[in-house]
């Protein structure tokens, strides 16, 4: 009875070594098999389809956290340019407001 329940699991319980593992290769594997419950080649075409679309997400993540990196030199570039032209503004606003001043002063 505990046998069939691993079975229908998935799960499968070596006779001779008492070992619980996946796919191990037994009587209840071959009747799995051959009742189309279980299939090792199916149980790889899946785990490879699964690898793969890890694989492609993993590039993805890889792909969009290289663009954050170039976005991020972009935005800093784009800040230094502007404080830049805020602070020449500044500058000339204070050069003017010094003469402006010193005339005041004449």
């Amino acid at each position: 009875m505990i046998t069939r329940m691993l079975e229908l699991k998935g799960l499968f319980l070596h006779p001779f070594s008492w070992t619980l593992g996946l796919g191990t290769v037994s009587r209840m594997n071959t009747s799995l098999e051959q009742s189309g419950c279980y299939s090792n080649r199916e149980t790889l075409l899946r785990c490879s389809d699964a690898r793969r679309e890890l694989e492609l997400a993993i590039g993805g993540v890889l792909r969009a956290e290289q663009q954050i990196k170039d976005n991020l030199r972009e935005v800093k570039a784009q800040i230094h340019s502007c404080i830049s032209r805020h602070l020449e503004c500044l500058r000339s606003r204070e050069v003017w407001l010094n003469e402006q001043v010193d005339l005041i002063y004449q």
